[in-house]
């Protein structure tokens, strides 16, 4: 995994992209936007409305509508699949 830079006490920070934005997808999305250590970078849904109000209300910088777009991405280390 790469260090993405220093996040918490020097621990590395992980761009997570979540995949499925309805309702236990919207956990994981509060999730990651949240945890120490990591730092939403995508959301990911079907519907292009809802990925891109869950990324605005988070924090994140992009959002699609094809999951294939965050797997080819290097900013991103984790992906939650939540559908």
């Amino acid at each position: 995994m790469t260090r993405r830079g220093s996040g918490h006490g020097g621990k590395a920070i992980h761009g997570v992209a979540v995949i499925g934005c309805g309702g236990m997808g919207m956990s994981h999305v509060h999730a990651a936007a949240h945890a120490r250590g990591s730092r939403l970078v995508a959301t990911v849904d079907k519907r292009p409305q809802i990925a891109r109000a869950s990324a605005e209300r988070y924090g994140a910088s992009e959002y699609y509508t094809d999951y294939r777009s965050v797997l080819t991405r290097d900013d991103i280390d984790v992906v939650v699949v939540a559908t």
